[in-house]
């Protein structure tokens, strides 16, 4: 009776490891990337896959500059940097304008698919320079005066 219990109870040890495994799989790899192709061959039978890991807390906004470049066209620029120690996946941006008593004008999300080249992940203590081209309908053009900026992951 004990030695069925002592097995059962590795049976759910391992079980409890497993499921870990699978659910921190994306941080496992980021962490250790040479164990990806195992990682890889366990997500295959249960349908899961490996991602950049998503910590948006290590991404920061460390520069931004919104710049008129004619009627109703803007140009915002901003710097995206990874402040982790891993590689992440790039977030989305939502960028606010607002008019003088901090009111939304417009509202944009920008996924990170419409700005970001091939590479969707950032090296841990890289900057990322992106350059946004907007363009305001006449009225909210003539009463913008600040914007916002805020990253996260759809």
């Amino acid at each position: 009776m004990q030695a069925a219990q002592g097995v059962l109870a590795l049976a759910l040890l391992a079980s409890l490891a497993l499921y870990w495994v699978v659910v921190e799989r994306d941080r496992l790899a980021a962490w250790q990337p040479t164990w990806q192709p195992a990682l890889q061959a366990l997500c295959r039978p249960l349908g899961c896959g490996l991602a950049p890991l998503r910590e948006i807390e290590s991404v920061l906004i460390d520069s931004t500059a919104l710049r008129r470049r004619g009627e109703g066209r803007y140009v915002f620029d901003v710097t995206l940097r990874n402040t982790g120690r891993w590689p992440v996946a790039v977030p989305a941006l939502e960028l606010t304008l607002t008019d003088i008593a901090d009111q939304v004008l417009v509202r944009r999300v920008f996924d990170a698919s419409d700005w970001v080249g091939d590479s969707m992940v950032l090296a841990p203590g890289a900057d990322l320079p992106v350059r946004l081209e907007l363009s305001l309908e006449a009225p909210e053009a003539r009463t913008m005066t600040g914007y916002r900026a805020l990253l996260f992951y759809p």
